[in-house]
């Protein structure tokens, strides 16, 4: 592959890496939690002392961190490649008992990592943590998008847990 050509997958891949990092819930707050929590996995129906001062995007790295506990077998670590096999977003709802209430495919070009994707989330089922007061008012739960990035292998990482590449 020609140089410039490699190249400039790499950014368009960056970039829709950073289209897909945000979900559909915005929260303008930020924690030094989120850092910190993202050594270890967190324990199924833990929510790891979730207080009032937590973020939507704490969560989402404690939901995540569910996840990979779920899926160990179907995870790859370390650098993301330049190129990834397939990129999928889901939709999730979260109820205030940490049910997962609702998983959709909000974009992807792959129906086998697709249903991957979703099949991980569902593992986790009624173990993700509590959101409670993330939860806005008139609402029965949190819903957010997750991305997730999948190797030649169709193993994956989750984005809110692969940091800066």
């Amino acid at each position: 592959m020609h140089t410039t050509t490699r190249w400039m997958m790499v950014g368009l891949t960056g970039l829709l890496l950073a289209a897909c990092g945000s979900g559909p819930v915005r929260d303008s707050g930020s924690s030094a939690s989120a850092s910190a929590s993202r050594g270890q996995p967190a324990e199924p129906g833990q929510t790891h002392g979730f207080g009032a001062t937590s973020t939507v995007n704490d969560y989402k790295t404690l939901a995540a961190q569910h996840i990979v506990a779920a899926n160990a077998g179907q995870m790859f670590s370390g650098q993301i490649p330049p190129i990834l096999r397939s990129v999928v977003v889901l939709n999730l709802s979260i109820d205030k008992n940490g049910n997962l209430t609702r998983a959709v495919v909000q974009r992807s070009r792959n129906e086998q990592a697709s249903a991957l994707a979703l099949n991980a989330v569902r593992r986790v089922g009624t173990s993700f943590p509590k959101p409670l007061h993330l939860i806005r008012d008139g609402y029965r739960t949190l819903d957010y998008s997750e991305t997730f990035l999948f190797n030649d292998d169709l193993q994956f990482q989750i984005r809110t847990l692969a940091g800066v590449q």
